[in-house]
């Protein structure tokens, strides 16, 4: 059975990821490109991406628990979580 995809407004989606890399810098006290470039190249960029339409409905720290979780997974965590 073929998944439907639910289509967005065109912002929608990288309004999204912009706040989620906002959350991210705020969260590990990094600047902007730092989390850019740590989500990006980890690909947690287009994990939330891939999941928005369950993602962009949780809090902001569900979110970043799902990043912290992702890049822990994915071994590719550079910051680690604040206690």
């Amino acid at each position: 059975m073929e998944k439907i995809k639910k289509t967005y407004p065109a912002d929608t989606i990288p309004l999204f990821l912009s706040f989620c890399i906002e959350q991210y810098k705020h969260s590990k006290g990094i600047n902007g490109r730092e989390a850019m470039e740590e989500l990006a190249v980890s690909g947690a960029l287009n994990y939330l991406e891939d999941n928005y339409e369950i993602l962009h409905t949780q809090s902001p720290q569900w979110i970043l628990e799902e990043i912290d979780e992702f890049l822990t997974k994915r071994n590719t965590f550079s910051i680690p979580p604040k206690p």
